[in-house]
């Protein structure tokens, strides 16, 4: 990894070994949001450094759009929003890479940011370049759809302390 200082973006890039930016810190000066909701303030944000990113604009359409596990379906790559954290007076935004509407195994995007005003602090990068595959079968689609649906009734059952084998 090369970390290098921007003076355009007042923000210390850190570059892969393929030259890809994985992490921006606006170290001297945030970058002001228009938006003042955290989520919209980040997909803001993603839009406007998507270039510098690397990522394709139209990748970015999705984003405020929920993360599915279930529905698979022929379709490129995007990034759905995937978790909100909030701490103290900053707030992240995280964002899943999928791929045929599925998310990638721990692939995706970051925004960092300070709350009241929102100004963005930093965002990493964690995606996949020139992802490809082909759509499993319907019959291995819908025996997944089963497991997932088996896994979630087995957690709401552990929550409500009525997991197998208890009365």
């Amino acid at each position: 990894m090369k970390t290098q200082f921007d003076p355009q973006l007042k923000a210390t890039l850190t570059t892969d070994e393929r030259n890809t930016v994985r992490h921006i810190h606006h170290s001297d000066a945030y970058w002001e949001a228009e938006e003042g909701v955290p989520r919209n303030a980040a997909a803001e944000y993603l839009r406007a450094m998507a270039s510098t990113l690397s990522i394709p604009a139209g990748q970015l359409n999705a984003l405020n759009s929920a993360l599915l596990l279930d529905e698979p379906r022929e379709q490129g790559v995007d990034f759905r929003l995937s978790e909100t954290k909030h701490q103290f007076d900053s707030t992240t935004i995280g964002y899943a890479q999928t791929f045929f509407n599925v998310p990638v195994w721990r692939q995706g995007l970051s925004v960092t940011m300070k709350d009241n005003p929102t100004r963005v602090v930093a965002c990493t990068n964690q995606s996949i370049d020139g992802l490809q595959g082909k759509l499993p079968p319907a019959k291995a689609v819908d025996r997944m759809r089963g497991m997932i649906l088996q896994s979630h009734r087995l957690r709401v059952a552990q929550r409500e302390g009525m997991a197998e084998g208890e009365s």
